[in-house]
């Protein structure tokens, strides 16, 4: 089976240069070859071309686009749009893959009727005297047909500020008839601290609207739901009385920047 596995990216230099080279260095070769990677670059500040390291085993293509502002559910859609297999798997840049997770959506031969959510934790808390580590599930990653993802795309009118782009394309799936099954004997964890060129970028800042820690030169980026919240509330309304028309995707310029395959 072949798959596509989507990333979106911004800013997260460093650490997405590490991602890269430890997918290319340490995911089993055979898994890979059925695998094509996709990045979307959106509209970083330090575009990924500048940094993209040799790689020898990972069939990636990178698209940059020009939105100005919040557009991770742009950018899915995109990459989505844009896909080379019908079975696609969304992942955000800070979500380290292992090879039996490989191994398992490797396994997974999807229908259309369903949505395979990753069973994602976030890492929330440490207790190193007692050595444990404290959870909370998040997210709503997962795996589908392309026929279902593009059927369900982000609806881009959440673009521009944070949150809910997710939780809304989750409603309308669900709305639509779409089963969700959870991925279940592999979970996905999510660090609570990544560093970034040996800096420590700690997610558990007690700022109140938590600014992106990467945001470089680019302007309001701020971790604010409320400003998404009142189109929530109206989209979700119109959903249930079915009066709810999807926004045409791709609002946006974007280019293709790289392709090694």
């Amino acid at each position: 089976m072949k798959l596509d596995i989507i990333y979106t990216y911004f800013n997260q230099k460093e650490y997405t240069k590490e991602m890269l080279l430890y997918i290319d260095n340490y995911i089993d070769k055979e898994f890979l070859k059925n695998i094509a990677f996709t990045i979307v670059d959106d509209n970083s500040d330090y575009p990924l071309m500048d940094y993209l390291p040799d790689l020898n085993n990972l069939n990636l293509k990178i698209y940059r686009t020009d939105f100005d502002g919040y557009n991770p559910g742009g950018g899915y859609n995109l990459a989505c749009l844009k896909a080379e297999t019908n079975i696609i798997a969304n992942l955000d840049m800070d979500m380290v893959i292992y090879n039996n997770f490989v191994e398992r959506l490797l396994s997974i031969t999807p229908t259309d009727e369903y949505y395979y959510r990753f069973y994602l934790e976030r890492a929330t808390k440490m207790d190193f005297r007692l050595g444990k580590i404290y959870y909370k599930k998040c997210g709503y990653h997962g795996l589908t047909t392309k026929t279902t993802r593009v059927k369900y795309l982000h609806d881009e009118r959440f673009s521009g500020n944070w949150g809910y782009h997710g939780v809304f394309m989750m409603d309308c799936m669900l709305h639509g008839g779409i089963k969700e099954l959870y991925i279940e004997d592999q979970r996905v964890i999510m660090p609570p601290r990544v560093y970034l060129n040996k800096v420590l970028l700690d997610r558990n800042s007690a700022d109140e609207y938590r600014k992106h820690e990467t945001a470089g030169e680019t302007p309001n980026l701020i971790r604010e739901k409320n400003a998404n919240k009142p189109l929530y509330d109206k989209l979700l309304k119109e959903l249930k009385d079915g009066t709810y028309e999807s926004y045409n995707p791709l609002n946006f310029n974007y280019e293709l920047v790289y392709k090694n395959f």
